[in-house]
């Protein structure tokens, strides 16, 4: 157990973009959600390819049909005494009115905050993603595609390293299942697929020796 701990804490530090896509698709003016999410970067563990059980919680409010709010917090960095919450917006920038080949464009910004509550210290990250996604059969479910911009601002990582990467990009597609109380979504993620992955204690899963796969399991609840 204090292995399967050791590379939650390596993982954590070494890849703090690892999160799913929040929210794509805009809610309707009033509409409210609120959601689960498990999964994370894939890592060899015991033999097995296995996601990082990470978890977190969001909540969504449709201020207009076009702008949807919303605050999501990990629960897998409280276990460390640490909070790590996202305030967010989405905009929706493009409407093709009709069913086709032609997708819906939204853009999402998002305040990614870290406090460390055993030292005090304050972290901030700045993200950026842009979604196309598609209804298909004129229903309600939809695939999407997109990709994750998160930006690095401070001069040094942890123990006074320099740090060298000051822009992470993350391609990711996923698709919804939605009904009219509940919406079930898979992700899959290609962390940093720019980045060498050869330097980490933990083994990770990827298409070869830069970025990494995450898979992830969005269980979500209108209101």
């Amino acid at each position: 157990m204090k292995i399967f701990y050791l590379l939650l804490t390596v993982i954590i530090v070494t890849l703090s973009s690892c999160a799913p896509t929040r929210i794509v698709k805009p809610l309707k003016k009033g509409e409210k959600t609120a959601s689960f999410h498990f999964g994370g970067p894939i890592i060899r563990y015991s033999n097995f390819n296995i996601p990082v059980p990470f978890t977190s919680l969001t909540y969504a409010y449709g201020f207009t049909n076009e702008l949807t709010l919303f605050n999501s917090l990990h629960t897998t960095t409280l276990l460390y005494k640490t909070v790590h919450t996202e305030f967010g917006t989405l905009i929706n920038i493009y409407d093709p009115k009709c069913y086709g080949y032609r997708p819906w464009i939204t853009i999402s910004h998002v305040a990614n905050i870290l406090f460390d509550t055993r030292k005090y210290n304050v972290k901030y990250w700045p993200q950026l993603d842009i979604n196309a996604y598609w209804h298909y059969k004129q229903k309600d479910n939809y695939f999407y595609l997109g990709l994750s911009n998160w930006f690095e601002f401070a001069s040094h990582k942890a123990h006074e390293e320099r740090q060298t990467d000051h822009y992470f990009l993350s391609p990711y597609a996923g698709h919804t299942f939605s009904g009219k109380k509940m919406e079930y979504t898979l992700e899959f993620k290609y962390l940093t697929p720019y980045i060498s992955n050869q330097l980490s204690v933990v083994e990770k899963n990827s298409f070869g020796k830069k970025g990494v796969n995450g898979i992830y399991i969005n269980i979500t609840r209108k209101f």
